[in-house]
């Protein structure tokens, strides 16, 4: 199509400036549709013509080559380029940092320096996001100090591409850091320090920040997204929640990230009622067409359990992707539905969609919760055989729940030991949870061994152990686990419930004290007691 469209552009337009133009806008096209062959074709069309490259097509087919990844070629143009200018330079140090080359990247910074040619604001960014990208901190280091010498730190945009930068390598003071010196901040800068903050999940921090920016007045949509979308990462649902209803108590318009931010807290507590207030919201927003959203819909129905719900959204998507089948497929092997995520899985095949590691994680998972034993060995090997995907860890811990849920121990043992790498406590774990489901003490105590060495404080492990020796009538033993974890100082992490009332969901552990309404509950826990007793007593 692009190449017919040029041929009408050659014959519309005889010569200068408005062809220059024409080509430019179709190169422009092939690279927002990173569309290589066509630009090349383009390409090889005005060489054929004799068409003068000057300045700005030779950087619009540049920008072309970088952008679709085809380095050698931008290189082979790069040298072919009787002129530059700054955005010559700073396309192939972009093309460069993306494709995660950051020496050739620096390669071109100081060629270009010899050349005299200052570097800009986009040169620095180019390069700081691309150690950001690759999570490189030493080298997101160097292109800081490289950019104080070029007196180019102090620039907000410099200044904000820095403080993404730290805050994804993980080193938050150095993000701060920049934060602090910088002359002037905009709301970005804000955003990407709070941004930062909740990764780490330093929420206090974040919301001293959020508070400043409400006192400056400058808090925007992004900024409450980022206070959303951190608790939500967090697994602070119930915070993020909490933020949420303050932004629309406070008149702020949620955007898609948002909608998809407090979607994922609302699945990760099954908060179902909440999670269809806010379809409501998104329905009335317009947004309920978004990809990104309805993916989010469809996973927080298949966690909460709605999987009429979640088939109603995945059934009216104009396009579904590998992420969005292997969400319905986990929801289903979730909630035991195993042959509806295999039915799934091979409807997925049918449409032409390849599986990848997690959509096998989903579909082993979905053979386990039914005892499709072969089925599930087929799946396996399929991994490798069919789809050329080396297999992860999970894919081993979920043969061995296949194998130790269906009463076949021995066979889970002895694929554990015929493992390509160490199991770990993930897959050891899954057989000691088999041992306990068939009562097996003897390869039980073989698992909690290497357990106990791999995980030595997770408390879970003694209390499987012992729960094992109590039901097989060993309380001695039993005794003995609870003594170990005990003088150990493992910990088992309590396990949570929570109820949804009025739209808002309230979160238990035992022994919590911290609920607001902890009088009021326990009063009426106390008086219910006291019913009961009476009608056993008087019955």
């Amino acid at each position: 199509m692009l190449s017919r469209l040029t041929i009408h552009l050659s014959s519309k337009y005889e010569r200068g400036f408005m062809l220059t133009q024409a080509y430019a806008s179709v190169l422009q096209a092939c690279t927002k549709m990173k569309a290589l062959a066509q630009g090349k074709q383009i390409h090889a069309h005005l060489l054929k013509r004799k068409w003068h490259l000057d300045i700005f097509l030779g950087n619009n087919l540049l920008n072309m080559y970088t952008q679709c990844g085809s380095l050698p070629d931008a290189c082979k143009l790069f040298d072919e380029m009787q002129q530059r200018n700054i955005d010559t330079w700073n396309a192939m140090i972009r093309g460069f940092a993306e494709q995660g080359h950051f020496e050739d990247a620096l390669t071109v910074l100081l060629q270009m320096q010899r050349e005299k040619v200052l570097p800009s604001r986009y040169t620095f960014m180019s390069l700081v996001n691309g150690c950001a990208r690759l999570r490189t901190l030493e080298k997101g280091k160097h292109v800081h100090a490289l950019s104080i010498k070029a007196g180019l730190a102090s620039d907000t945009w410099v200044g904000n591409a820095l403080i993404d930068m730290y805050a994804k390598c993980g080193s938050v003071e150095d993000a701060r850091g920049v934060f602090d010196r910088m002359q002037k901040r905009d709301v970005v800068s804000w955003n990407a320090m709070i941004a930062g903050y909740s990764r780490q999940n330093l929420h206090e921090d974040a919301f001293s920040l959020f508070d400043e920016m409400q006192t400056a007045g400058i808090r925007n949509v992004v900024s409450w997204t980022a206070m959303i979308s951190g608790y939500a990462q967090q697994n602070h649902s119930k915070a993020a929640m909490e933020v949420f209803s303050q932004m629309q108590r406070e008149g702020v318009k949620p955007d898609r990230v948002t909608f998809i931010s407090i979607l994922d807290a609302c699945a990760n507590l099954a908060a179902l009622q909440k999670g269809k207030s806010i379809h409501a919201q998104i329905l009335k927003a317009g947004l309920d067409s978004d990809n990104g959203v309805e993916i989010a819909l469809v996973n927080m129905y298949a966690k909460c359990g709605s999987l009429v719900h979640a088939d109603q959204v995945f059934d009216k998507m104009l396009q579904r992707d590998v992420v969005v089948w292997t969400v319905m497929i986990v929801g289903y092997a979730q909630h035991g539905r195993g042959k509806e995520a295999i039915q799934l899985f091979e409807w997925m095949k049918q449409e032409g969609v390849k599986p990848d590691s997690l959509t096998f994680t989903g579909l082993l998972t979905a053979c386990s919760h039914v005892g499709l034993v072969e089925e599930g060995r087929c799946y396996f090997r399929s991994i490798t055989q069919d789809y050329g995907i080396t297999p992860a860890m999970q894919h081993y811990g979920s043969m061995v729940d296949l194998l130790g849920r269906a009463g076949r121990l021995d066979e889970a043992a002895d694929f554990i030991e015929k493992m390509p790498f160490e199991a770990d406590a993930s897959v050891w774990g899954a057989l000691l949870g088999a041992c306990k489901i068939h009562c097996n003490v003897e390869l039980a105590e073989c698992a909690a061994k290497r357990l106990l060495v791999l995980d030595p404080d997770n408390g879970s492990w003694y209390v499987l152990l012992s729960n094992i020796y109590a039901a097989a009538g060993m309380s001695d033993k039993a005794q003995y686990m609870r003594k170990s974890m005990k003088k150990r100082g493992a910990m088992k992490d309590p396990g949570p419930s929570w109820v949804e009332v009025d739209n808002e969901v309230h979160l238990f552990v035992a022994e919590d004290r911290s609920h607001q309404y902890e009088v009021e509950i326990n009063e009426i826990g106390q008086a219910d007691e006291k019913d009961e007793r009476e009608r056993i007593y008087t019955s």
